[in-house]
């Protein structure tokens, strides 16, 4: 049985008139599409399709699905059902959350373990030591940082430090696909790094449109990544 703070939206299923195959139940439907644009941007010139096209193209149908809950703030999962109020993904903190789960469907949908991913990734400064940005630590556990990215915490990332998952590679890939996405990483190497990685990765995981060729430099294959760290 649903608690008292918790509420049913009354809000009808409404769909994108931009984006095809988006639909909102409980969220406005601009505000959907306003937090969807810049990743349908740049999917569409690494793919080929057009942005009205691209997300159901690489996504397939995308239903989003508000249960309001009041004095709760906005939360989603990878199946696209969020908890919160319906202004809550206005919230400069929310800013992301939307693209950050589909961070997850797209590395589900790849079925790709931590191995397949190669993402250990770091660097060395001006002094020869080796920095460390994300992956597995010397002890072989999995271990985050916020380099990369301007401060951490929302809307950088969508987990704090003190949750459970915070340290997973799975909520690392989303919050940095979130960040490529909305050309949030820093201009020093760490986040070169980041954004280089997950441009890569896109670019040779996503569907692209049969026979499209990409503008000169669109498809460049960035060469940050897995850094040799030191025994």
């Amino acid at each position: 049985m649903m608690g008292a703070t918790t509420i049913l939206t009354s809000i009808l299923l409404a769909s994108s008139i931009i984006f095809t195959g988006v639909n909102s139940e409980g969220l406005d439907i601009e505000s959907v599409e306003q937090e969807l644009q810049p990743l349908a941007s740049k999917l569409a010139t690494i793919t080929g399709y057009s942005e009205n096209e691209v997300l159901y193209q690489v996504f397939g149908e995308l239903n989003f699905v508000l249960v309001e809950q009041a004095n709760y703030g906005l939360t989603c999962w990878a199946w696209l059902k969020c908890y919160g109020n319906p202004d809550d993904l206005t919230d400069p903190l929310a800013h992301g959350l939307l693209i950050h789960e589909l961070g997850h469907r797209f590395i589900n949908g790849l079925h790709l373990g931590f191995k397949d991913l190669h993402m250990n990734n770091g660097y060395y400064d001006e002094w020869g030591n080796y920095i460390h940005v994300t992956g597995l630590d010397a002890n072989g556990n999995y271990l985050r940082t916020n380099l990369g990215y301007p401060h951490g915490g929302r809307p950088y990332e969508q987990h704090g430090v003190l949750s459970d998952d915070y340290h997973t590679y799975g909520e690392d890939f989303a919050d940095t696909f979130m960040n490529w996405a909305l050309d949030q990483c820093t201009d020093d190497e760490a986040g070169r790094i980041r954004c280089g990685w997950m441009d890569t990765f896109v670019k040779e995981h996503v569907k692209h449109k049969p026979n499209f060729m990409p503008e000169k430099g669109a498809m460049k294959r960035y060469d940050y990544t897995n850094i040799a760290r030191p025994e």
